[in-house]
């Protein structure tokens, strides 16, 4: 994907676990935003543990620099918040750009931290 494809800035969260006495309090905090593209996975539903899953929702190209957590979350310009579940670099692309598949967090809570 061309620099000039990318038509959409989108935000990158990082996890964290602000947990304390041993209860756990997954947080993401705000890293920075990249311009991107935003478009519809071409996959099927899988199964995990005998449960109908959806691995992605989402699928996010970024430029081959951005630092993306593997367990963060992610937000589209539209202001959606989304769950990474996979980060993979593009194969034969002539650019440096990363793949990055995300869930909906909607019924998810998440704890976001915007600065």
């Amino acid at each position: 994907m061309s620099e000039s494809s990318r038509d959409e800035r989108v935000k990158v969260y990082s996890f964290s676990d602000a947990g304390t006495g041993g209860r756990a309090a997954p947080t993401y905090t705000y890293v920075r935003s990249y311009w991107g593209r935003r478009q519809r996975p071409s996959m099927r539903e899988v199964t995990v543990a005998g449960q109908a899953s959806q691995v992605a929702d989402e699928v996010f190209e970024l430029p081959g620099h951005a630092v993306i957590d593997q367990d963060g979350a992610i937000r589209s310009q539209s202001g959606t918040l989304y769950k990474i579940t996979g980060v993979e670099p593009v194969k034969g692309s002539v650019h440096s750009e990363i793949m990055v598949r995300a869930a909906y967090a909607d019924e998810m809570q998440l704890v976001v931290v915007e600065s």
